[in-house]
């Protein structure tokens, strides 16, 4: 089916950058699918007249959530803000579903991977959160420091990741071969485990 045919209840865009934030794709689609994202996509898209019969809908920072109704299912959604301020790629998005009155399950999504160390803000309250899933990458991509640094962390800061939250289920996301021209290939430091290694290493969780 073409893009703009399926049956979509909502976007929601972890990062700003054009390979999760692609703005063509979003331009085909239904005006009336509610298209959630943080502030600094939220910018973006209005900027490009995306909220001219569309519904951009801006996700609060974590540890707040803001909620919204998917085919009479409530969700809330936050935004894990990457921990420093040279970093812009490893946060993501958390879902969270009121299973019952006292029990609340979450879904990690961060395309790039997130280190929970001792300095991360939220670490506790996100080691003791109940994980349905995580998705994340298990490949490393790093450049030097003045194209971006570490892009993707790499397989073992994944596993760390998902050892921590331990989750239910886990979804490898992001890790494909780069497609990159120019100077980029040329200084990348690729690192892509195969279904063997990532196996290995996440049946030792």
């Amino acid at each position: 089916a073409e893009v703009n045919e399926m049956d979509i209840d909502l976007i929601c865009v972890s990062l700003p950058f054009a390979d999760h934030c692609h703005e063509e794709t979003l331009a085909v689609l239904k005006c009336e699918t509610p298209i959630l994202c943080n502030q600094e996509t939220a910018s973006i898209l209005r900027k490009k007249g995306f909220d001219d019969g569309k519904r951009v809908i801006t996700i609060p920072q974590y540890p707040s959530f803001g909620k919204c109704t998917v085919e009479g299912c409530s969700l809330s959604f936050s935004f894990l803000a990457p921990n420093g301020l040279l970093d812009l790629t490893h946060g993501g998005i958390v879902i969270k579903s009121q299973i019952s009155r006292r029990r609340q399950e979450h879904v990690m999504w961060a395309p790039h991977g997130i280190k929970l160390g001792g300095n991360h803000p939220f670490r506790d309250q996100l080691l003791t959160s109940s994980w349905a899933l995580i998705a994340t990458t298990f490949s490393a991509y790093r450049l030097p420091l003045v194209l971006g640094g570490t892009v993707n962390l790499g397989l073992d800061d994944g596993v760390a990741f998902v050892e921590q939250l331990k989750p239910r289920t886990v979804i490898d996301i992001h890790s494909e071969r780069k497609a990159s021209r120019g100077l980029v290939p040329l200084v990348a430091n690729p690192e892509y485990p195969s279904e063997r290694e990532k196996q290995e290493a996440l049946g030792k969780c």
